[in-house]
């Protein structure tokens, strides 16, 4: 993920966030980009060896949804993402991302309790947690 991510910082002179736009899916790599597409196919590839085995790994799902977006597969980073919310209701950016791709609009979830982000930090993985307001 971390070769993706400064392949597309530097292609956009590092504007934007690529991956935490809510409502501002990527728009993709270029058929030609081989430098992005490659990090991408392995974003994908590691992603799904991921849920493999941890079918329940946000970080994981949300990386492959990402992924496959970039790579121009909108159905199937779709239905990464709808999985992303079966993971956490509460995932805010998965949910918008649906609605784009898909063009629908989706009810909101249960009243938040609690909501989790898991990441890598220093090589060790961290899960979040915090309390979710009305």
């Amino acid at each position: 993920m971390g070769k993706l991510r400064a392949h597309l910082n530097e292609v956009s002179d590092g504007d934007e966030d690529h991956f935490e736009a809510w409502h501002d899916p990527p728009a993709g790599l270029d058929e030609d980009d081989e430098l992005g597409r490659e990090p991408a196919r392995e974003v994908v590839e590691a992603a799904r060896h991921a849920l493999r085995l941890q079918p329940d790994d946000d970080l994981a799902v949300f990386s492959l949804a990402c992924a496959l977006h970039w790579l121009g597969e909108d159905q199937s980073a779709a239905a990464a993402h709808r999985e992303a919310l079966r993971v956490d209701p509460h995932d805010d950016v998965a949910r918008a991302r649906v609605e784009e791709l898909e063009d629908v609009v989706l009810p909101d979830p249960p009243m938040r309790i609690t909501t989790r982000r898991s990441s890598w930090v220093g090589g060790r993985r961290t899960i979040r947690v915090w309390a979710g307001w009305p």
